[in-house]
């Protein structure tokens, strides 16, 4: 891709920390939810050249849930916390020359569940895209 800053066709810098926007748990459900934003630099500059946000879901372990799950009486109270959050990229097919094979971003976070009663457990949400699902920032 040519970045405008610098005008010249530039890797992406790779150093890119995603970001996390959202953390939610539904506790009726035990269901987490999150919004991840991930952007890849120009190596040159540093300028945002693509992003794309990642709508991340899982369930809180159902042990878990069953035993922490609010009764009503207050005794237990469910909140979720990012933990770690960190870009993953993949190819597929692995046995072919690095122009025929298609590559992927993606992010996994890990979310830790805390209870009042102060037992805790994780869960861990992951996606990814190919690279074409990256939309231009500028």
């Amino acid at each position: 891709m040519r970045c405008p800053d610098c005008n010249k066709f530039v890797p992406y810098s790779g150093d890119e920390e995603p970001e996390v926007e959202s953390v939610d748990l539904d506790v009726d459900s035990g269901t987490v939810t999150a919004e991840v934003r991930l952007h890849k630099d120009c190596a040159e500059c540093g300028m945002e050249l693509k992003e794309i946000t990642f709508s991340l879901e899982g369930d809180v372990p159902k042990e878990f849930y069953d035993e922490h799950h609010d009764d009503g009486k207050g005794k237990h109270l469910l909140e979720a916390d990012e933990e770690t959050v960190e870009q993953t990229e993949r190819t597929d097919n692995p046995g072919r020359p690095a122009r025929y094979q298609r590559h992927y971003y993606g992010v996994s976070l890990e979310v830790v569940i805390t209870c009042s009663c102060g037992e805790t457990c994780s869960v861990t949400l992951t996606d990814d895209a190919p690279a074409s699902a990256l939309d231009e920032c500028c």
